[in-house]
């Protein structure tokens, strides 16, 4: 996957800095898009018609999930480590940031606000501990529920008590092809959905190497899949920050990735 532009990275920090989030336009082609949409919407129908990725927290009447896409379609790997993004992942995060999650999710029509959350556990107003990207693989409009957001509120040092509204908020709206990317300590939540259509976007966190991901993605990577991956990925992953098993075998918490074996 090729970047389609050049980006502004220090523009798009700068905006992260000051109000928590930044909007990267234009970033993957429209033909691009529709070709993800189409088999999300298709692995999607398949899990559920076989009863799977069904879980308490998720009422499929107002939004669907697609988890680990790395282990989905191939097709999806690339945006693990897109250059439009890594230059200000690592800014925030070091060189050493693994992936914490990588799920698509859609809203449909009838679709509830979120309440305003933060994804980082706790807040961190001083140095970002996790960060966010959000792949517009439709468009994002009022109507669709475009992800809410209220700026600045990364630097608060406050857990939001789940409200659903906020003076502040505003909706990151876009074209398809765009992405958003903030700092998990950010206020956010999708919006209600009144559109016809599924509106699919994919929600890729990142963390600082020590904090303990969503998945443990070194056990559910497929053998075919690691194959393929490139070196950062494989970072990105965690491959190369596996703890010993025991006392008997004495290896480094961070392993250089040139030592990684090329096949599991």
């Amino acid at each position: 996957m090729a970047e389609t532009l050049a980006v502004d990275h220090e523009l798009h920090i700068q905006n992260i800095d000051k109000m928590g989030y930044t909007v990267i336009p234009g970033v993957l082609p429209q033909d691009e898009c529709k070709r993800m949409a189409d088999r999300l919407s298709e692995i999607y129908e398949q899990r559920s018609k076989a009863g799977m990725d069904r879980h308490p927290s998720v009422d499929p009447a107002r939004e669907h999930f697609v988890f680990n896409l790395h282990n989905k379609d191939n097709m999806f790997l690339p945006l693990i480590d897109h250059p439009a993004v890594v230059p200000i992942l690592e800014r925030y995060l070091d060189t050493n940031l693994v992936l914490n999650y990588f799920n698509a999710r859609a809203t449909v029509k009838g679709s509830k606000p979120q309440h305003f959350h933060i994804d980082s556990r706790v807040p961190f107003p001083t140095n970002a501990i996790m960060m966010q990207a959000i792949w517009m693989i439709n468009d994002f409009t009022v109507e669709n529920g475009a992800t809410r957001v209220v700026p600045g509120s990364h630097k608060w040092n406050i857990i939001p008590d789940r409200p659903l509204d906020h003076p502040q908020a505003r909706q990151t709206t876009g074209k398809a092809g765009s992405v958003l990317l903030y700092n998990s300590s950010l206020w956010h939540g999708a919006g209600p959905s009144t559109a016809e259509a599924r509106r699919w976007g994919i929600l890729v966190i990142y963390g600082r190497w020590f904090v303990k991901p969503s998945m443990d993605f070194t056990k559910n990577t497929p053998p075919a899949v690691y194959a393929r991956l490139n070196l950062r990925q494989k970072q990105y992953l965690g491959f190369n920050s596996v703890p010993p098993y025991d006392e008997n075998v004495r290896i480094n918490t961070i392993t250089p990735l040139e030592n990684l074996p090329a096949s599991l």
